[in-house]
């Protein structure tokens, strides 16, 4: 049980100190890589991620990448509101009409 309190201690301070805009896309790129992400629509999709996110929403889609488990405790907790998901959902919409031919 300590070890989820000390990974959501870690996600929050990720979250409060949002690291430089050309080490973000470079961290969403590694993020989106380790979970299984085609190179050139993970590089496509940080590029758009920098663009259309802010500082917390860039480290909310990052942390879901690398901790699911952390971020799953973060939701159920309060810490992402109903306005992160919408702002989330249309990130993807116009991520997605950027970074894929078909959309």
């Amino acid at each position: 049980m300590a070890g989820k309190g000390l990974v959501f201690s870690a996600a929050l301070a990720f979250l409060m100190v949002p690291p430089a805009l050309a080490d973000d896309a470079a961290t969403f790129d590694a993020a989106c890589r380790s979970v299984g992400g085609e190179a050139a629509l993970c590089a496509c999709k940080a590029e758009a991620a920098v663009k259309l996110l802010d500082d917390r929403m860039l480290s909310l889609v990052i942390v879901s990448m690398t901790d699911p488990g952390g971020f799953t405790a973060m939701s159920k907790s309060g810490v992402v509101t109903d306005a992160d998901n919408a702002r989330w959902m249309t990130y993807l919409q116009q991520s997605s009409k950027a970074c894929t031919p078909n959309n």
